[in-house]
């Protein structure tokens, strides 16, 4: 049981987390009555967008293990995937009081708020979870996201290259610091974010995308052929490697 579950904690890791379920399941095979293992194989689930199979999983810990701690903060994460907003806030409210320091809990609000649309209630939470753990990654991104929506790109910005420092590898600040680059015609700059995500993952469809259109803001259609011919490859049923190839082919032509 313990191999399979480090093996399913690299696979999470890795992002594999189809492989997790595979391996997940496997573990509570040898012991259906771990419950933390059966918390990982919801967790990878919800990674997974399949939400009816987490919920099933989430049911059986409650009944395995009705005073585990954790468990209303997966339910409210459950419920906002599922966009059951106000679902996730009434429980979130409650599990508040129990729990008045917890991060992920205000974090879960926040988002569960501006799903339905209390956009201030929403960044006041976001804000408090950060407040609580400066290292709470997806408080960080999603105020980052509504600030920036909001109009206020520079405040959003800085909160995204806060969260490059803290953690180097993170793929999902640089994505959405690369595509504020090149929304302020800084193609330099947006290549520069998208390559430190291809550094990790060299085959990552939105950030060779992204690439191909930060070569096509340099002009450089030579290149933007190298990376459309790259995604045709690895991904053929995406448009994406087509597009980009049809819009270097058009400046050609117009060049």
């Amino acid at each position: 049981k313990e191999e399979f579950l480090r093996e399913g904690k690299s696979a999470v890791a890795a992002g594999n987390f189809q492989g997790a379920v595979v391996l997940f399941r496997a573990a509570l095979e040898k012991d259906p009555n771990d419950f933390q293992v059966r918390t990982e194989l919801a967790d990878s689930y919800m990674r997974l967008g399949r939400y009816a199979l987490a919920g099933q999983e989430l049911h059986k810990v409650s009944m395995q293990a009705p005073s585990y701690a954790e468990l209303p903060l997966k339910m409210g994460e459950l419920n906002v995937r599922m966009r059951q907003y106000a679902k996730a806030a009434k429980a979130m409210g409650s599990y508040l009081k129990t729990y008045p320091r917890s991060s992920q809990g205000y974090e879960i609000l926040g988002r569960a708020e501006i799903g339905e649309d209390d956009l201030q209630h929403g960044e006041e939470n976001l804000r408090t979870a950060l407040k609580l753990d400066e290292k709470n990654r997806s408080a960080r991104l999603v105020l980052a996201q509504l600030l920036i929506n909001n109009g206020h790109r520079e405040e959003g910005r800085q909160l995204l290259l806060n969260a490059t420092a803290i953690s180097p590898h993170w793929k999902e600040p640089y994505l959405l610091l690369g595509r504020l680059a090149l929304a302020r015609d800084k193609p330099d700059e947006a290549l520069g974010f998208y390559q430190k995500v291809l550094a990790d993952a060299p085959s990552d469809l939105n950030a060779l995308y992204h690439e191909g259109l930060a070569y096509l803001g340099k002009g450089d259609s030579a290149q933007v052929l190298v990376i459309a011919d790259k995604i045709v490859k690895k991904y053929p049923e995406s448009s994406k490697g087509w597009q980009l190839r049809g819009i270097a082919h058009y400046r050609q032509k117009q060049g």
